[in-house]
């Protein structure tokens, strides 16, 4: 392994502190196998490692690993042992649901059979509860696609066409697929409704009810995966999240555009102003962005708006402005107290200009002559993105 050293002097103590700056494949696993080993390369490991190596490969190498120093009769090999299935099962719990194949199935079968024949009981009964729990988020996972579809939460057929519809059938749909229903009368959808007889907070409550279901079930690995590779079959959560996005995008738009008087338009211009100001205090930014988005589309602006309405948008637009790499709207988020919902095409962003901008591997004049040593400094970024949104997550949890 590259590391980089830097000293610290204080009261003539000398710190210090170790960054893995890359490394061959193996070697990067075997230093996360380590006892005395730094818990955040762990953690950096465990969020990155599809970048470099594939689950089953990964399990196959740290099952090889656990033989090997559960051969050994020290000490140290057993410490060493026990942590590499430590991080063996992890792995496992932290699997994808389509990474979930017979292979790999019959391989973690196959040990757990090796660690009950071995009277490892207790690990044998880890990893099996390990495998039983990614068995049930992949049936669960399936049940879901067979249900809704690829698409995530449905709508129905009636409200795709606005022209066989009511503009507020997409919003009932939101309330028919949230957990959270506020329904006092029994034929409350049986009734010609308008956006206007709810009140803001409680669409906005709603939308976040959804944002939230959804976002939870993204996998860090998924946004990982589409950053380097844009592959739909592999990201299935985040493209039914980015999809909901864009959905409720359209509908503001369609909402907005429908009206052919412009009294009716201002006045559905401020509902969505009065409901972009709850999700942003509810720290919504994802649905916040998405009517942000359609209120300043071309076909939106390109009407006449009363003065009122262009400075409230104003102030809200100012968030995603583009420059210094939208700082206005970083500053918000850190800035905000969890939970939140950040706006996840901002973070797919930062994923592929990480993935464009460094190179898998350290350049050999960086190391000494040294050839195919994987850049590590790569991954470290990768984890300081995908870790801020495993922060947002575990709100939800």
């Amino acid at each position: 392994l590259h590391f980089i050293l830097t000293a610290k002097n204080a009261s003539n103590d000398c710190t210090f502190l170790f960054q893995v700056r890359g490394g061959p494949k193996d070697a990067l696993i075997a230093f996360a196998t380590q006892p005395s080993g730094s818990l955040l390369y762990q953690e950096a490991f465990l969020a990155t490692y599809r970048s470099f190596v594939t689950s089953y490969e990964l399990v196959q190498k740290l099952i090889k690993r656990y033989s090997y120093m559960c051969a050994g009769k020290e000490r140290q090999s057993v410490k060493v042992a026990n942590q590499t299935f430590s991080m063996l099962a992890r792995v496992v719990d932290e699997l994808c649901a389509v990474e979930q194949t017979r292979k790999l199935i019959r391989l973690i079968a196959k040990f757990i059979s090796r660690l009950i024949s071995e009277d490892k009981l207790k690990f044998a009964k880890i990893l099996r509860f390990a495998t039983f729990s990614l068995y049930n988020r992949t049936m669960q996972f399936y049940k879901t696609i067979k249900t809704n579809g690829t698409d995530g939460p449905q709508v129905n057929a009636k409200t795709k066409s606005s022209s066989e519809s009511n503009s507020f059938e997409k919003l009932k749909q939101f309330f028919i697929h949230s957990r959270c229903l506020i329904i006092i009368e029994k034929d409350l959808f049986f009734r010609n409704f308008t956006i206007f007889d709810f009140r803001s907070v409680l669409i906005a409550k709603q939308m976040t009810y959804l944002d939230a279901e959804l976002f939870h079930l993204i996998e860090p690995a998924e946004m990982l995966w589409w950053a380097q590779e844009q592959n739909e079959k592999k990201s299935p959560n985040l493209c039914r999240f980015t999809e909901h996005f864009n959905k409720v995008s359209y509908w503001v738009r369609t909402l907005v555009l429908e009206s052919n008087e412009q009294r009716t338009r201002e006045k559905v211009m401020m509902k969505f102003i009065k409901i972009m100001k709850q999700l942003r205090a509810m720290g919504n930014y994802n649905s916040y962005l998405a009517i942000l988005s359609a209120l300043d589309s071309g076909p939106i602006q390109r009407l006449d708006w009363s003065k009122q309405i262009t400075d409230l948008l104003k102030e809200h637009s100012v968030v995603m402005d583009s420059s210094h790499s939208f700082k206005n709207y970083r500053t918000l988020l850190a800035e905000s107290r969890p939970p939140c919902l950040p706006y996840i095409g901002l973070v797919l962003q930062d994923l592929t200009f990480v993935h464009i901008g460094n190179s898998d591997y350290l350049q050999p004049e960086q190391c000494n002559g040294k050839r195919n040593l994987l850049n590590y400094g790569k991954r470290w970024q990768q984890f300081a993105i995908l870790d801020s949104i495993r922060r947002f997550k575990s709100w939800y949890v």
